[in-house]
């Protein structure tokens, strides 16, 4: 999550940047190889 408290006018507009992955990723053999696993939603 990232806070961001300006907008371009340099006014006070406080709003949040949050970024949620519905799984996880994990290695998968090789050296860049990457798998990934999903999750269940939220209750």
């Amino acid at each position: 999550m990232a806070v961001q408290s300006f907008g371009s006018g340099l006014k006070s507009h406080v709003h949040f940047h949050i970024l949620v992955t519905d799984g996880v990723y994990f290695p998968d053999g090789g050296y860049f190889a990457m798998g990934f696993s999903r999750t269940s939603p939220p209750c």
